[in-house]
């Protein structure tokens, strides 16, 4: 079991600028404030200054949001299986944006519930730890005939995937 010591002697030394290998031109952009995407920027996180792994970490944040648009338009239309993997894969885009930004490892599919449960350590956040289990099983019907899928079901438990990514929000700002 991780404790909370160990969680917070993290480090980020060994975190790659992946700025570096870009063209001068392109990694002077990468370097510069980011602007909002509303204004029409490249970046979804204000005027902050991003690092390569802040980079990838908002890369990871915007990919969840939409995925859960998608698993929204897919419920809508039907697609139980891809409604639901769309839902799994905010879940998942989700903690990998936080293990970046907590030096945490993901390398495998097991390492979901780690940094859930790590996760759920560090914010005491109860909801976490439960919703967990809901993201796995969204992954879960993808292995399902359809027939055994309920839409009133998956719908409930996208909700709730948008709760926990809502909830790991804040330990995947940039820092």
């Amino acid at each position: 079991m991780t404790s909370d010591a160990s969680l917070s002697s993290a480090s980020h030394d060994g975190a790659a600028d992946y700025s570096s290998g870009l063209s001068d031109a392109a990694g002077q952009r990468a370097r510069e404030p980011a602007r909002s995407a509303a204004c029409g920027g490249e970046a979804v996180h204000g005027d902050w200054r991003l690092s390569g792994t802040d980079i990838a970490a908002a890369d990871y944040v915007e990919q969840a949001r939409e995925f859960i648009e998608r698993s929204r338009a897919y419920l809508a239309d039907d697609q139980l299986h891809q409604a639901s993997e769309k839902g799994w894969g905010a879940a998942a885009h989700m903690a990998k944006a936080v293990a970046l930004t907590q030096g945490w490892d993901y390398e495998t599919h097991a390492d979901f519930s780690v940094v859930l449960n790590n996760a759920y350590r560090r914010l005491g956040d109860e909801r976490i730890r439960l919703l967990r289990s809901v993201a796995n099983d969204l992954h879960g019907n993808f292995y399902r005939r359809k027939r055994f899928l309920d839409a009133d079901i998956i719908g409930r438990d996208l909700e709730n995937v948008n709760e926990l990514v809502d909830a790991l929000t804040p330990l995947a700002a940039p820092g």
